[in-house]
């Protein structure tokens, strides 16, 4: 019986050591399995001491860092970080023993003094007593998604300031300044997105094609002395045919010849102290037609497409500013002429004829004193008030020409310069009646003064009156100005088009938000009522 038990615990016994065996041979197995799988993924894993010092490292850790496993074992982590980083894990370490576990970056210095920058997911680890012992964590390499996003956000930014400079060079080509002085604010802020030595715009003025504006730090040629002969300008016209920007790249490699664009470039060039290795040359075109050119110089051997686009954006703006300026100088000519035109006119039905009929008066006075005395000093009061008129006249029109000059005068002292130049003029008594008024906001004063001048222009041409009254009040708050006539008078309702004097003064009150009122009824005459409250843009009720 007890040969019988012992047998069978030894069956037993065998049993169980075959059996751990093949646990510890399984134990194994899964350690290997599991030591291969952490040595060969793609994320470093480390494990870290409570003192923070590396007590284990992965293969993949050491090609991250570039630095072999026994260099970091031991070693505390923060000597492969700079301070800034230091300090980040050093705050993490902190939040590890309270048990933090959330994922943060972190910039690694490696071996040859490269970064590596990573994103480190850590877990801590504790004791059943609940003692922090260390922490390990997967370090994931984003190096490269880093960098693209940061690069990335950098062409944003770059390609923000871009529009941003072409969207002030697009108020630039309005300015109604000299052209040399907008073409070079439109080179300078170029220049803040170009990396260029030398940039020149040539462009035909006064018959002549020179250059209008350039920028390079080291040499420019005199404008003035500046001049594309007849052979060079049809360079300049062939290269331009096609209406395409035309690049020189290796230009220093590159042998000029008399009857290429080079003969250009060497002529604009002259003096520059710097070897100059690609050219870029972009036409100005206005519907299709050569404007100018606007040639780059750059110390690069070559520039880039994003580039050539800029230049082509900016190059339509200069164009643009170009002619911008040449229809502003013709617009302004012209309307010089038709002030001229206009100033003629006035004088002629003006002063001209008040003029006239004084020195009519002023010979026949002295040749009818003896003979009728009193008919003589009745020329002498007309005499008088013809060049009171004539005076007044002119000093109305002073102001047409100079509207600066009303700051020098006020709204009384304009209405009765209106007042005697009318006198002189229509065959009606005036009787014109002024309160002291403060003193007005220029752009109000000049609104009365263009509506009392406008409405007493139609008295003179159309209502034919024996009458007028000219009176400004002042009465709570309120400023008003009154015109008054008993000529034929009219329907307001019913006028004729092309006769604009009522809608200038309606568009003139409502500028400083006056309140205008015309009452008149054919044979009536004309009652006109201008009020300004002091509060511009609300006009009274």
């Amino acid at each position: 019986m007890a040969i019988g038990w012992s047998l069978a615990l030894v069956d037993r016994i065998n049993l169980l050591q075959s059996e751990r065996e093949k646990a510890n041979l399984e134990l194994s197995s899964s350690e290997t399995r599991y030591r291969q799988l952490v040595e060969t993924m793609n994320d470093g894993l480390v494990v870290v001491d409570d003192e923070g010092r590396f007590s284990y490292a992965n293969k993949r850790i050491s090609e991250m860092f570039g630095y072999e496993t026994d260099e970091l074992i031991g070693h505390f982590v923060t000597e492969y970080l700079d301070e800034d980083n230091q300090q980040i894990l050093v705050n993490q370490l902190e939040n590890r023993k309270i048990g933090g576990s959330t994922p943060y970056e972190l910039t690694w210095l490696k071996k040859d003094g490269s970064e590596v920058i990573t994103q480190v997911s850590p877990v801590p680890l504790f004791e059943n007593g609940g003692r922090y012992k260390g922490s390990f964590a997967v370090i994931t390499d984003i190096t490269e998604r880093v960098l693209a996003g940061r690069l990335l956000e950098k062409r944003v930014d770059e390609r923000t300031h871009e529009l941003s400079t072409l969207l002030e060079i697009s108020h630039d080509i309005i300015s109604t300044e000299d052209l040399a002085v907008v073409l070079n604010r439109i080179l300078k802020r170029m220049k803040t997105v170009l990396n260029y030595h030398r940039l020149t715009i040539l462009a035909e003025q006064m018959g002549k094609w020179r250059i209008l504006a350039q920028d390079c730090p080291c040499s420019e040629p005199d404008p003035e002395e500046f001049e594309l002969s007849d052979r060079e300008l049809q360079v300049l016209v062939n290269v331009f045919d096609s209406g395409e920007p035309f690049l020189i790249e290796n230009a220093d490699q590159v042998e000029t010849d008399s009857n290429d664009f080079g003969i250009i470039i060497t002529k604009i060039s002259k003096g520059c102290t710097v070897n100059i290795r690609c050219w870029l040359s972009v036409p100005l075109l206005k519907k299709g037609s050569l404007l100018g050119a606007l040639v780059i110089g750059c110390e690069q051997a070559d520039v880039s497409d994003d580039q050539i686009k800029i230049v082509l954006a900016a190059a339509n703006q200069v164009a643009i500013a170009i002619e911008n300026n040449r229809l502003y100088h013709q617009i302004r000519e012209a309307v010089m002429v038709e002030e001229r035109n206009r100033l003629a006119r006035e004088l002629h039905d003006s002063v001209t004829q008040i003029l006239f009929t004084a020195s009519v008066l002023a010979e026949a006075t002295p040749r009818i004193w003896d003979k009728n005395r009193e008919l003589a000093i009745q020329n002498m009061d007309k005499l008088s008030l013809l060049i009171r008129g004539a005076l007044a006249e002119m000093r109305s029109m002073l102001i047409e020409l100079r509207s600066g000059e009303l700051g020098d005068q006020s709204l009384n002292q304009l209405l009765n310069t209106l007042g005697e130049a009318i006198q002189s003029r229509i065959h009606a008594q005036i009787s014109m009646s002024f309160m002291e008024i403060p003193e007005l906001p220029p752009d109000v004063t000049l609104g009365f003064y263009r509506i009392a001048r406008e409405a007493l222009n139609n008295v003179l041409v159309h209502a034919g009156a024996t009458r007028v009254n000219i009176s400004l009040i002042k009465e709570n708050g309120r400023i008003e100005l009154q015109i008054q006539d008993d000529g034929r008078g009219f329907d307001p309702g019913a006028i004729p088009t092309g006769h604009l004097g009522i809608k200038i003064m309606e568009e003139r009150a409502a500028e400083i938000g006056g309140d205008l009122r015309i009452l008149s009824e054919p044979d009536r005459g004309t009652d006109i009522v201008f009020t300004w409250s002091g509060k511009p843009g609300e006009p009274d009720e």
